[in-house]
């Protein structure tokens, strides 16, 4: 469907809603394309291309939600999905919560967030890009597996709603992403280790799949000789890509205005409290752009039609900020921050980070670790924090032992353990090796203790 006819089917559907009586409607219109592809044991196990076209309609009547949505895009069953959102809305409970959906404001263009490239892909090209990752991930007699996927989509957004949002991606303006990743295992005699590496990004030229291959399989094979060392306390060294899924619950989970109104986060009542040393800062950058290319939570609107914006959350280790959607906005009597998200049309918008960014100081991830008479560096962990108590205990899924500057030996079986209010303060180095692991860009990091838990 072109911009005209979207905008003229939600002007015809937001008019027979205010007939019915409803009193504020939205209409979201989502279509998408996705190509998977995943490699196991250097064989493909399915390649497949999903295209999926829908729209729901989010309506309030009497302080009461009706919520549904087809994937019929015709003038009979939008009147079908119209007729069935109001008898949604008759049946539903009162929310005296509920203020209003959003206000139109300006929305700004963005750039960097569309590749034809990705976009007109086909399952074949696909398949090549993966398979060139195999042949650059053979690079040791001591390679015992090689498992790879592939994931790329291409999706355009129409929101409109009946208090004047108009929002539309269209053509250049929908937008892309890719990510490649490698799980490759190495065996030497009876033991196996295993090691992976990913990128991800808005353009193809971003994926390097030779890159990804050697670095998987070099950290497979560094990780053989893996051994137990005893419970401590030493400096450890966190790489980008471990600090994702901490930071994922750490921050982005826990300044989200939800969590924060049903108490469950806790960074509750810690707004305009110190709660990180100064040189810790975060920003959730929803127009982020660097060198013409926009981090993957990049748009010129969020999941209800408001603009993006750069919002400030951690200034000098003091939380200034929450992130709002427009109900949370309405129950706390504040703007919404633009964080509004669904991840498609069959979803009611929830709140999420867009880019959250660490501020870089100096130094990469080699300096952090020959800055460390003794620590351990953290690769990955596949653990998150709790949300309610800031507590985290991890297993390091691939990390090492530092001495003297140098890494020596690979882990095994090593737990690590911090409150992250105690992590925050503890941060004594912050590199600037910035990158982008999902909706987080962060450099590594390291802290001047935490508890490790060995034999």
């Amino acid at each position: 469907m072109n911009k005209i006819d979207l905008i003229n089917m939600g002007q015809k559907a937001i008019k027979q809603m205010q007939k019915k009586g409803i009193d504020q409607s939205e209409l979201c219109v989502i279509k998408s394309r996705e190509i998977s592809i995943e490699i196991e044991r250097g064989s493909i196990k399915y390649s497949k291309e999903i295209t999926d076209f829908g729209c729901s309609i989010r309506a309030i009547k009497n302080g009461c939600l009706g919520f549904s949505y087809t994937t019929s895009i015709t003038p009979k069953s939008i009147s079908q999905l119209i007729n069935r959102v109001e008898k949604l809305t008759n049946v539903g409970l009162h929310d005296p919560d509920f203020k209003s959906l959003p206000t139109p404001k300006k929305i700004p263009k963005v750039y960097g967030i569309y590749d034809s490239n990705i976009a007109n892909l086909d399952v074949s090209e696909a398949v090549e890009l993966i398979l060139n990752l195999l042949d650059n991930a053979n690079i040791d007699k001591r390679i015992h597996s090689i498992n790879s996927s592939l994931n790329c989509s291409y999706e355009q957004t129409f929101i409109m709603n009946s208090l004047g949002v108009e929002a539309i991606e269209e053509n250049k303006n929908g937008h892309t992403s890719i990510t490649v990743y490698a799980e490759i295992t190495a065996k030497q005699g009876q033991e196996m280790s295993s090691g992976f590496e990913f990128q991800n990004g808005r353009f193809i030229k971003e994926i390097n799949v030779e890159e990804i291959g050697k670095n998987a399989a070099k950290l497979a094979i560094d990780s053989l000789g893996a051994k137990n060392i005893k419970t401590c306390e030493l400096p450890i060294v966190f790489h980008p890509i471990a600090l994702y899924n901490i930071f994922s619950t750490a921050i982005g989970n826990s300044i989200n205005a939800e969590s924060i109104q049903y108490g469950r986060s806790y960074l509750l009542d810690k707004l305009n409290k110190e709660i990180a040393i100064k040189e810790f800062e975060v920003t959730d950058d929803g127009i982020y752009i660097k060198n013409g290319i926009a981090g993957l939570g990049t748009s010129a609107f969020d999941g209800e039609g408001t603009p993006q914006q750069k919002t400030q959350i951690i200034k000098e280790g003091i939380l200034k900020n929450y992130l709002h959607n427009s109900y949370t906005a309405g129950k706390a009597d504040t703007e919404s921050s633009g964080n509004a998200s669904r991840g498609n049309f069959r979803r009611i918008p929830t709140i999420s980070p867009t880019n959250l960014i660490i501020k870089p100081d100096n130094g990469k991830l080699d300096n952090l670790i020959s800055e460390t008479k003794e620590g351990i560096l953290v690769i990955w962990t596949g653990d998150r924090p709790n949300l309610a108590t800031g507590e985290f205990s991890g297993l390091i899924g691939a990390g090492f032992k530092i001495e003297n500057g140098e890494i020596t030996f690979p882990l095994k079986q090593t737990m690590i353990g911090i409150n992250m209010l105690d992590f925050f303060q503890r941060i004594d180095r912050i590199g600037n090796d910035l990158r982008q692991v999902s909706h987080i860009i962060t450099p590594s990091i390291r802290i001047n203790k935490g508890k490790i838990g060995g034999k």
